[in-house]
């Protein structure tokens, strides 16, 4: 079934850190700080793009225009599934309830985090209309005792995403010597793609 995702609260934290970009890169100086902060952002963004997933803890919303039919399962994307807030929905006569939290089960064991109906219930019935549905999540690999828990990886190939962006900022129409052909580097990733994908 699918949906409109909007994104609540962006991450708290990058997976990088400015010191770790900086040692990464040879930079040994404060007077690019800002660019190389808005290109862990960008490449934070574009892993994220590539594989499907969260790298770092956000809060989306998925609006849907109902429930699915008896008692499939909904399908929350950018995995990992840490939580799920509220589910709202807009019943027949036109007034917004939440359903209550004993009325649906959250699985987080599977690749996509998933909620179903409790034992023996079904979806109710919602007005129809356009995002009648609304599920408030928290998703990504949460930030443990200050840090992300981002996998080493996926870590490794936004340092050298950074540090490509850096190098061949004047322009990025040239080739940097030390850059990594991109198909090696995307490589990194796909332990962690999310199929479907591209």
């Amino acid at each position: 079934m699918h949906g409109r995702l909007r994104l609540i609260t962006p991450p708290a934290l990058e997976p990088v850190t400015l010191a770790e970009a900086k040692l990464h890169a040879r930079i040994d100086h404060d007077l690019e700080d800002g660019l190389l902060a808005t290109f862990i952002a960008a490449a934070r963004q574009h892993g994220e793009q590539l594989t499907g997933r969260q790298f770092v803890e956000a809060e989306y919303e998925l609006s849907l225009d109902g429930f699915p039919c008896g008692d499939d399962p909904i399908e929350l994307p950018k995995p990992p599934l840490q939580a799920v807030e509220a589910v709202s929905f807009v019943a027949p006569d036109g007034v917004t309830q939440t359903m209550p939290a004993t009325d649906y089960v959250v699985d987080t064991s599977g690749l996509l985090g998933r909620i179903y109906p409790a034992d023996g219930a079904a979806w109710t019935a919602t007005r129809r209309r356009p995002n009648a549905v609304t599920i408030g999540f928290r998703t990504g690999w949460p930030v443990v005792t200050g840090n992300p828990s981002t996998p080493d990886a996926i870590k490794s190939w936004m340092l050298c995403h950074v540090t490509g962006l850096y190098e061949q900022r004047e322009s990025f129409a040239g080739r940097s010597v030390s850059a990594l052909p991109g198909d090696f580097l995307d490589g990194l990733l796909d332990p962690w793609r999310v199929a479907g994908v591209v």
